[in-house]
């Protein structure tokens, strides 16, 4: 459960005097350090931003299993604590904050409004794309890359981001990724907490003890958790360019604001913060 997690992990950017609030929810291996840029662009426009180091990221707190559940549950008593004008989610930590909807403590209702913002954040991946992402992600935390190495492949990062990205992958537990992507069915069966939101039943049967549950992945129904009076902004990066998310995604649903960010990868946090930023505030 929740309660059972140190959730002290965290950096926190700007004054507390500061009038708004803003969370924002890093990415599978990576850290609330890959988030600066888009903290820096919002100190300036008066906000107060926290950080969560996820479970099995950065210095937050280890564990013996990393369901999407468990990570969901660390969250949650940051919504509790602190009643946020903004939630910026990016990749998994967008997934994250879309599954936190359903779950926001009683004063988000009462005060009736929440910008929501997923940034590239995977809703589907098709069994190409899974065996891909479950592979390259896997192996950054178990043979981390170099500066270079993420500099080169990314242009538009500065240096120091790449240092960072580094870092969060040194940090990282390299069995988190695994887990997510691969799910024992042991694990499932005996962690006390709900089914995964992936997890589809017919793909319980007839499979061995290191069987992957998690095909489809798909994390569509969320969409149907979130309250009406959170403004909800669904921003992709470019298809072109290694975007894991994609607006047509959400066609049956025109009550999701939709932006796609051309020349963007999928690490746009790093890429184009004011552009997010600018796209968070404006409603």
């Amino acid at each position: 459960m929740a309660s059972s997690f140190d959730i002290s992990a965290k950096t926190v950017w700007g004054s507390p005097a500061a009038k708004k609030r803003a969370l924002l929810i890093h990415g599978l291996t990576c850290a609330p350090s890959t988030m600066v840029r888009l903290a820096e662009v919002l100190v300036a426009l008066g906000y107060q931003v926290t950080a969560p180091d996820l479970l099995g990221h950065g210095i937050g707190p280890r564990a013996d299993k990393y369901l999407f559940e468990d990570i969901c549950a660390m969250i949650l008593p940051h919504l509790e604590e602190t009643t946020y004008d903004l939630i910026i989610g990016h990749s998994l930590g967008g997934l994250v904050a879309l599954a936190l909807m359903s779950q926001l403590p009683p004063a988000y209702a009462e005060r009736g409004t929440l910008r929501l913002v997923t940034v590239d954040a995977p809703l589907i991946l098709t069994p190409k794309d899974h065996d891909k992402y479950t592979a390259l992600f896997g192996a950054s935390t178990k043979k981390t890359p170099s500066i270079d190495f993420y500099a080169g492949l990314f242009p538009l990062w500065r240096r120091a981001d790449a240092a960072q990205k580094v870092l969060a992958d040194e940090l990282c537990a390299p069995t988190v990724s695994d887990e997510l992507f691969a799910v024992r069915i042991d694990v499932i069966r005996s962690f006390p907490l709900p089914p995964s939101p992936y997890l589809m039943p017919e793909t319980l049967s007839d499979m061995g003890e290191c069987a992957q549950v998690n095909r489809p992945w798909n994390f569509r129904r969320f969409l149907d958790t979130v309250p009406s009076w959170v403004s909800f902004l669904a921003i992709a990066g470019d298809p072109d360019c290694g975007a894991l998310f994609n607006v047509k995604e959400l066609e049956m649903y025109p009550n999701i604001e939709k932006k796609t960010i051309p020349k963007a990868t999928h690490w746009i946090p790093l890429e184009f913060p004011k552009e997010v930023i600018n796209a968070s505030v404006a409603y």
